[in-house]
């Protein structure tokens, strides 16, 4: 039986809630991201961007962790004119 190692993977992103205001999608993360969990956000962003979404906001108020895989996430987003805004606590949003 092989082991995808799935179940052992030393960090887990959640994504707590995903909402759509017009064509900015914003997410709403928790836990910790590095290069074995960040699929699941890989995926949602790559279906935003296929789906038209332009601009996205990331709530990282709740992420205790992250490594250069969220940072390439953060970098290949703002290609082709999308916008990229965060929020990392209770000050205003972030947005470049």
């Amino acid at each position: 039986m092989h082991d995808s190692g799935a179940d052992t993977a030393p960090y887990v992103i959640g994504i707590e809630s995903c909402t759509s205001l017009g064509t900015t999608l914003v997410i709403h993360l928790t836990g910790e991201i590095d290069h074995h969990s960040i699929s699941p956000l890989r995926a949602l962003l790559a279906s935003a961007a296929n789906g038209g979404y332009t601009g996205l906001v990331l709530d990282t108020a709740r992420v205790t962790f992250c490594d250069s895989a969220f940072l390439a996430v953060l970098e290949w987003w703002p290609q082709r004119g999308r916008h990229l805004g965060w929020r990392t606590g209770p000050e205003p949003l972030h947005t470049s």
